[in-house]
């Protein structure tokens, strides 16, 4: 605010304007601890543009949360599951899975200029889950996370989804929506006495083994 003095009948000069407060810095990075207890640092949310997953598990999470981010696909699609699937990953190349290290192309991931790698485990993430994100880590230069994406934890790997790719928000609608649905089946089993519930084999492969 400028200031005028009236003791001599004359007008001061306006006073400087005070310096602005300096811009805050944009952060570049993000340190997390994993599901493995590993600590983990990768781009900011802001900077991420490509991801990754090691495991079908892992894509459909990201699929489903941000299919504009994701850099590949763990498997070759039908044309009857790519009708079904985002337009942004139609025409993603496969990457191949973590399958014991075997079939994930490093290399390929190194040339696809993926900043991260999310590691979904569908059961209580091991030191195996653990050793395996390490070497991969290590032999990429990429960073990977671990994330428990078993059933009671669906709700938990959107969450830590959402808050490493700063889409909180879809994040929660996705955990609220899989949370609720759990509920209603759980609710709906409850009412079927002991006796009286079937069981199921859910099958895969060729050969229902899978």
């Amino acid at each position: 605010t400028a200031l005028f003095g009236c003791a001599s009948g004359e007008s001061e000069p306006a006073s400087e304007a005070e310096p602005q407060a300096a811009a805050q810095p944009v952060a570049t990075e993000q340190t997390v601890t994993d599901d493995a207890g590993r600590t983990v640092t990768l781009p900011a949310a802001e900077q991420l543009e490509k991801i990754y997953y090691t495991s079908p598990a892992g894509q459909i999470f990201c699929f489903t949360l941000a299919p504009e981010l994701c850099a590949g696909t763990t498997m070759d699609f039908t044309e009857q599951e790519l009708a079904n699937l985002p337009a942004d990953i139609v025409d993603l190349p496969n990457l191949g899975p973590l399958a014991g290290g075997k079939d994930l192309n490093p290399e390929a991931i190194m040339a696809a200029g993926i900043q991260v790698v999310f590691s979904v485990t569908t059961v209580e993430p091991g030191e195996k889950d653990a050793t395996n994100a390490d070497d991969l880590q290590n032999q990429t230069g990429i960073p990977v996370v671990v994330i428990d994406g078993s059933f009671d934890k669906t709700a938990h790997c959107y969450e830590v989804l959402g808050r490493i790719l700063g889409k909180q928000d879809e994040a929660k609608k996705m955990a609220d929506y899989c949370t609720k649905v759990a509920a209603d089946v759980a609710a709906a089993v409850a009412t079927v006495p002991e006796d009286q519930r079937v069981s199921v084999y859910y099958a895969e492969g060729p050969e229902g083994l899978q």
